[in-house]
Formats: structure tokens, sequence, C-alpha cells
């Protein structure tokens, strides 16, 4: 543990429970938004990856055209 985060608890423990509670419940629900963020990111980094590898077979496949501004 940090020594920062060593001074924090110290000066939680002089909160009443109720105080604690209220700052726990916080900070684990930071925690979890999170960790829901990152697993968010992997899964969308995946989703990316897939139509990155499915857009270069198309360009390798001559399966793409130039979209003119209209047809966009």
């Amino acid at each position: 543990m940090t020594d920062l985060l060593t001074r924090a608890f110290e000066q939680l423990r002089t909160l009443s429970a109720n105080r604690q509670d209220e700052i726990a419940s916080r900070i684990l629900d930071r925690l979890d938004d999170e960790a829901q963020w990152n697993d968010a990111f992997v899964q969308s980094q995946e989703a990316l990856n897939e139509l990155l590898h499915q857009a270069m077979a198309e360009y390798r496949a001559a399966k793409n055209r130039e979209l003119s501004a209209g047809e966009l």
C-alpha cells in the first residue's frame, strides 16, 4: 500500500461508521465502474480489430470501391 493511501485510511478511521461506509461505497462503485469500462474497451478493441481484418481482406480482394460524398 502506498504512503498516500495509508494516510487516507488513517484519516478515514477518524470518521463515523456511517461516513466510512459511504466513502467505501463510493470507492467500490468507482472501482467497479472502472472494471466495467476496461472490459468494454477490450471488447470494443476486439470488434474493431475484426472489422479491420474484414476491411483489409475486402481491399486486397478488390471488393471495395471509392464512394462519392453523396453516397456517404
